[in-house]
């Protein structure tokens, strides 16, 4: 019951736009999720899912593995690659773990929040990289 009213939670708080753009998409969701991290609600989401991950309390069909986020997060991707912003072939999963591991580590790490600018040096990164594959 307190996991599916967690998923509710989080569904509910961050959400994925269509902007029309790649960047404009990750910057709307990375600043979401990091407005919502930085909520007392979001905040003790996010401790109580690691304490429950520790406890092996959440197992892989919780509702919150990747499946089903992928099924939220991948179409950013899909929609740059038809908009032409992404070849073919490019890695969502692996460019979604790469921004997603940058924003756990700001926060679990460093102690900070991924605020709106630290979004923006993060897509900049990002964008380089981008652009050289």
């Amino acid at each position: 019951m307190v996991l599916a009213a967690m998923r509710r939670i989080v569904r509910t708080r961050v959400v994925f736009e269509d902007t029309g753009s790649l960047m404009g998409d990750l910057r709307a969701h990375l600043i979401g999720i990091g407005e919502f991290l930085d909520s007392d609600v979001g905040k003790n989401v996010l401790i109580s899912t690691l304490d429950m991950r520790q406890k092996g309390e959440l197992t892989f069909n919780d509702g919150l593995s990747w499946t089903e986020l992928a099924q939220e997060i991948l179409p950013i991707f899909e929609r740059a690659t038809a908009r032409g912003e992404l070849p073919e072939e490019f890695d969502a999963e692996g460019a979604f773990a790469m921004l997603s591991g940058a924003m756990q580590f700001r926060m679990i790490v460093m102690r900070d929040t991924p605020d709106a600018a630290w979004v923006d040096r993060l897509l900049a990164l990002f964008s380089s990289f981008v652009r050289r594959s």
